[in-house]
């Protein structure tokens, strides 16, 4: 990315990329920002990852409510006005009883102040030509096909 990120996507909201175990050892030699999505259900959250440590994670569930919203640790310094411009829409539509969820936009938004990418948003400064696509074979090898069963 032009921002000097690297960006990493993963099929299903639940990758193994997205485990602690995986984000804790590759956050003492890079910052991670890892994001995880799931539209169906209106499920949404991002964590940042610094020297070996969760610095903060933002997450929005749903099936909770569409206000809802639970954050832990440091977060951003945009966070607070982003979430509050998200939540003031939220309220304007209906709040609990709308038809939308600002809420689902408010992590998302918060990785996107850092690294300056969204998964639904098209940047013109990213060459996406330039995308590789990595297959995992360490995974794959190893694991059956559902419906063997017998295996």
């Amino acid at each position: 990315m032009p921002q000097g990120w690297y960006v990493i996507v993963a099929n299903g909201c639940d990758h193994r990329f997205l485990k602690p175990s995986v984000l804790e050892p590759l956050s003492r030699s890079y910052r991670v920002v890892a994001c995880s999505i799931e539209e169906h259900v209106m499920f949404s959250s991002a964590e940042e990852w610094v020297a070996g440590a969760l610095a903060w994670r933002a997450v929005h569930v749903g099936e909770n409510g569409p206000i809802h919203l639970k954050t832990s640790g440091a977060l951003p310094p945009s966070f607070q006005s982003m979430a509050d411009g998200l939540a003031a829409k939220q309220e304007a539509e209906g709040g609990k009883t709308a038809h939308v969820d600002y809420y689902f936009e408010i992590p998302l938004n918060a990785a996107k102040a850092i690294t300056g990418f969204k998964h639904d948003e098209n940047a013109p400064e990213v060459d996406y030509e330039k995308f590789d696509l990595l297959q995992d074979t360490s995974a794959s090898e190893h694991r059956k096909p559902w419906w063997k069963l017998w295996k």
